[in-house]
């Protein structure tokens, strides 16, 4: 799913915008891993 929002003005942001949903994200993390994709683990999110 993409979010598409109307808005007055724009100025770009200087972080990712971009999400999407999954049913699970340890499978997903994973498989994106073994593609080389990096993710960022923060405290307190574990799953």
């Amino acid at each position: 799913m993409i979010r598409v929002t109307p808005v007055d003005s724009h100025a770009p942001s200087p972080h990712t915008v971009l999400g999407w949903s999954v049913t699970d994200l340890v499978k997903v993390v994973k498989e994106l891993s073994d593609r080389g994709v990096t993710t960022l683990r923060f405290t307190g999110l574990d799953l």
